[in-house]
């Protein structure tokens, strides 16, 4: 598969996977805004969350007459949600931001068919911390080996 097959199959199948979707409107009432690409001059909206944007290529290693492509991919919420008690506070918005992100490695993982024979892996996984509340954030590094095939 080619680098741009690749990342358009991502697309699709984020696009259309019905667990994903349900899982997001249960949690936001709507589905995910999904993101090939990014443009730093115009981020997302507000409005626009949650959002999941493959947003680059992470590496590539040629592994004989396979090939692995590292995607990173990341997932963007806000929660204004903040819940203090006596000796702790708690951002609901952090770990449902971590959530999402398990939800698109699972959609991911459940239509690896996609992939003709490739082989996926989770190479990496994060919270982003330099996000102002409400906004939260996390990314994933999906590695997709795959057959070479001859051009």
């Amino acid at each position: 598969m080619k680098i741009s097959e690749i990342l358009i199959t991502i697309k699709d199948i984020l696009v259309s996977d019905t667990q994903l979707s349900t899982y997001c409107h249960t949690i936001w009432g709507k589905n995910a805004k999904i993101f090939l690409g990014s443009n730093r001059q115009s981020p997302p909206e507000q409005s626009d969350m949650p959002i999941v944007m493959i947003d680059s290529i992470a590496g590539k290693e040629q592994l004989g007459m396979r090939q692995k492509n590292k995607i990173a991919i990341g997932v963007i919420i806000v929660k204004n949600e903040i819940l203090e008690a006596a000796n702790f506070v708690d951002f609901p918005g952090f770990g449902l931001v971590e959530e999402l992100r398990e939800a698109v490695e699972d959609a991911i993982f459940r239509n690896q068919g996609f992939f003709k024979g490739g082989k996926i892996t989770v190479e990496e996984a994060e919270s982003i911390p330099n996000f102002i509340f409400p906004v939260f954030a996390s990314r994933t590094i999906i590695g997709i080996e795959h057959i070479i095939l001859s051009q």
